[in-house]
């Protein structure tokens, strides 16, 4: 990707070393230290005044046992580090002041402590702000084989609800290219009930007419299950094959499948007898 002819405008810091992002894939989804504990300890305060009813029922957190973003890094996002690590973009209305791979005050790690962001949207991972005090953040709770979508969230209104974060790309490129102000996007795009951070299964809920069809399911998804295996399973249906992916991407994964053999359906993680509509307003 040639970075500095994707924006409008840039002011880019110096790139990254090999041996900067070796250093940063390997720290960033790291347990907490006794340092950082203590540091986040100390920021907890109570914001009931003495007296509030509330004040006395007021107890903070333990970030001693949170659950870190673990997972590999996008291939994109790291290629970006490496021409600028940090320093600031804009396209039309979109504005990214992104954050450095590793500074005690403004790197990745230090905003994602200093906000508290693995206690309110466990498996996200701040990487820029959009010019204001909304946050860029990759959505990290399920594996995937290529990116993470890629979500907005206050910085003071954290959290995985529909009134509280929103989808604005599949991918840290795609959320580049984007030229709209991302807080325009905060209205649902669409009139779906569902809430396209849901996280889903995704199903083969017919018998399949062509073996070439476990193909591309296995590409699509970005499932590493066997083609052996994967035939198994779709000698009884309905079968899950993948799950863990938010609603939005599962749509679209499905959609590239379904244009071929249409035999893959969506169903809703935590009550799997809920079928999703295959594409949005349905």
């Amino acid at each position: 990707m040639n970075w500095p002819t994707l924006f409008d405008e840039s002011q880019p810091n110096p790139g990254a070393s090999d041996a900067d992002i070796d250093r940063f894939v390997a720290a960033i989804g790291q347990p907490l230290s006794a340092a950082e504990i203590a540091e986040v300890n100390r920021s907890q305060q109570n914001p009931h005044a003495v007296g509030d009813p509330l004040h006395a029922r007021y107890r903070p957190f333990d970030p001693s046992i949170w659950l870190m973003p673990n997972r590999p890094l996008p291939a994109d996002y790291l290629s970006f580090l490496r021409w600028s690590n940090g320093g600031w973009c804009r396209t039309g209305e979109r504005e990214f002041g992104f954050f450095p791979t590793v500074d005690p005050k403004g790197g990745v790690r230090a905003m994602m402590l200093a906000y508290h962001v693995p206690q309110y949207m466990p498996g996200a991972l701040p990487f820029a702000f959009n010019g204001g005090g909304v946050f860029y953040l990759f959505d990290m709770r399920a594996a995937t084989a290529e990116n993470y979508p890629v979500v907005c969230a206050s910085a003071g209104n954290l959290g995985w609800g529909k009134e509280e974060c929103w989808l604005v790309a599949d991918s840290f490129l795609e959320a580049c290219q984007g030229d709209s102000n991302v807080e325009d996007l905060q209205s649902p795009e669409t009139t779906s009930k569902y809430d396209p951070l849901e996280l889903v299964a995704i199903y083969i809920e017919h018998p399949l007419k062509s073996i070439k069809t476990l193909l591309n399911i296995k590409e699509h998804l970005g499932i590493e299950t066997s083609i052996a295996e994967l035939k198994k399973m779709a000698a009884s249906v309905p079968c899950c094959v993948a799950e863990g992916s938010t609603y939005a991407r599962a749509i679209h994964a499905c959609a590239k499948v379904n244009a071929i053999e249409p035999c893959l359906g969506i169903r809703m993680m935590r009550d799997r007898s809920v079928s999703l509509p295959l594409k949005w307003g349905s």
